[in-house]
Formats: structure tokens, C-alpha cells, sequence
């Protein structure tokens, strides 16, 4: 699911990547039942939407150039992965972070 929210932001923008990244987590937990929706799914879902809103922030400020794509997708998981943990204080999401 990450490398779609991925492309949304870089590709539809920082709105529909953070929307995107917000519901894939979401819709494929009710439809799927997998991830399981609490609390994998719903820190996902934090994750993503920093990853779709970052990436797509990020690629419309920077240049074009290849190196600068990659600052991108760097920066988006850096701080999709922090908004996890700073979201994300209960003790059970705690434990399964540290497993991933």
C-alpha cells in the first residue's frame, strides 16, 4: 500500500495522497481483514497520510531532478514514520511497531 500513496502524492498532489494514504489502510481492512483494523490498520493509516501529504509537499517544492525526487521519498518516510510514533501512543501499537 505505500508505494500507491506514494505515486498519488507525487503524481495527483498532496491532498489526494493524504486522503488516499488516510482510506487504503481503512478500506482494504474492511474489505480484506487484513492488516486488522485496530491498530495496525489505523496506524497505517497515520502513516500513509503523512507519506501521501509529504511527498507530494515535498515534490511540488523541490526541483525536478532525480536526486531531489529521491530527498522526497526520503523525507516522506522519515516523517510518516515519526507521525506513527508521535500518534500512536498506546501500548499495543507501541509493540507492534517494534515488531515491524
Amino acid at each position: 500500500m505505500h508505494i500507491p500513496v506514494l505515486l498519488c502524492g507525487f503524481i495527483c498532489g498532496w491532498p489526494w495522497g493524504l486522503l488516499v494514504g488516510l482510506f487504503a489502510p481503512i478500506l482494504r481492512s474492511v474489505t480484506l481483514g487484513m492488516p486488522p483494523l485496530f491498530p495496525t490498520a489505523v496506524c497505517m493509516a497515520f502513516e500513509l497520510a503523512a507519506y501521501g501529504a509529504v511527498a507530494g509537499i515535498l515534490y511540488k517544492t523541490l526541483p525536478k531532478k532525480k536526486c531531489f525526487i529521491y530527498c522526497a521519498l526520503l523525507g516522506a518516510m522519515v516523517i510518516g514514520i515519526s507521525e506513527v510514533h508521535i500518534a500512536c501512543q498506546n501500548t499495543e501499537v507501541r509493540a507492534y511497531i517494534k515488531i515491524c
